[in-house]
């Protein structure tokens, strides 16, 4: 019986994983993916046991500081969902402020809700994020 609860377990967990790739991206570790402002997430590693995730940040949207250098990401994964935090400080700048993003995975896109938090000021917002090798792929589709 133990074999059999073992099999069917496994086909379980492959149909699941299947659609949740089905559409050519996913959530896993040495992936890029960029928002609207132009800011890139990349993720470095994902445990699988624990599904603490770990990359960097690099914010380019306009009307911030810490722009254009890498800054450590902690987060978690959770099947489609994804959470995670950057400290704004660096060996280059110090913004005295922390940003998280909650959100999902679907359809090739992570859908966010942020808070940014400085001193005793929140401010919060909405980011989508694509990954950068679907774009490229797109882009050389749109230029031949």
């Amino acid at each position: 019986m133990s074999r059999l609860s073992g099999f069917v377990l496994a086909l379980v967990f492959f149909c699941v994983s299947s659609v949740a790739m089905a559409d050519g991206a996913s959530l896993t570790a040495l992936s890029v993916w960029e928002n609207q402002r132009g800011s890139k997430l990349t993720i470095e590693t994902i445990d699988p046991t624990t599904g603490v995730l770990t990359g960097n940040y690099i914010n380019n949207a306009a009307g911030y500081g810490c722009i254009g250098s890498p800054y450590r990401v902690v987060g978690y994964v959770y099947g489609n969902l994804i959470g995670w935090s950057v400290r704004w400080s660096n060996a280059h700048e110090d913004c005295q402020s922390i940003t998280s993003w909650t959100g999902y995975y679907q359809n090739g896109t992570i859908t966010t809700q942020w808070e940014l938090v400085y001193g005793t000021q929140i401010n919060d917002g909405a980011d989508m994020f694509t990954s950068v090798a679907k774009r490229e792929l797109q882009g050389l589709k749109l230029a031949q």
